[in-house]
């Protein structure tokens, strides 16, 4: 994925508070600049996932982003639970959500899997959901489940997380409207946009935008 878009989507509450009256653009480069620039992306004692929330729990969120509509919501089964046309299913959200027995046990045999063949994966992955959320991806494979795993710290580390660090950078394009947080669909899941029209516009780089 392009930097520019991993910039604006490895934390879409960024893009949020970038594009709404109640924040402004300074003030999240300030929060960026004050709370992110020594953070030691690379310290393998931390996952990414507890980086995450540390940005996560200083960063202010302005009421239309987090409210008490959102947080009263009650998941519908078809928010939890996507059904494949040969019946098997995908799960879509996992916070607080009760594991299918079937789940279970792929779990319990992936995690029984890296024990017996003394498997090391990146701290935070053994947790619930994420050990569940990359295995999904894999379709249930041990070691594509590793690998996949491996690469997505390696990349959070080395090139996503960092780019917050570069923040300023992307607030013309931010403010150009290219990309934006906008509300919530039914199900409360956050919307980013990115107006291709304006990224025509404002011509943008497309060696710059892909690198």
């Amino acid at each position: 994925m392009p930097n520019f878009l991993k910039a604006v989507l490895t934390l879409s509450y960024v893009v949020v508070l970038s594009t709404t009256k109640d924040t402004s653009t300074a003030e999240t480069v300030a929060y960026c600049n004050e709370n992110i620039a020594e953070m030691d992306f690379m310290n393998p004692a931390v996952s990414i996932f507890e980086m995450r929330k540390r940005i996560a729990k200083a960063m202010p969120v302005p009421e239309q982003v987090m409210n008490m509509k959102v947080r009263k919501y009650l998941a519908r089964e078809d928010d939890l639970f996507l059904t494949l046309p040969d019946g098997r299913f995908e799960q879509e959200l996992f916070e607080g959500v009760e594991l299918k027995e079937v789940q279970s046990r792929k779990l319990r045999k992936f995690h029984e899997w890296l024990s017996e063949n003394e498997v090391k994966i990146p701290k935070g992955f053994s947790d619930y959901p994420e050990d569940l959320r990359v295995l999904q991806s894999q379709d249930y494979d041990h070691q594509k489940t590793v690998n996949a795993m491996s690469l997505y710290d390696k990349d959070q580390r080395k090139r996503v997380l960092p780019l917050l660090r570069d923040y300023e950078k992307y607030t013309e394009t931010l403010n150009n409207g290219v990309a934006y947080g906008y509300s919530r669909d039914r199900s409360m899941k956050p919307i980013t946009w990115i107006n291709m029209r304006k990224f025509v516009d404002v011509k943008i780089d497309v060696i710059d935008f892909l690198d």
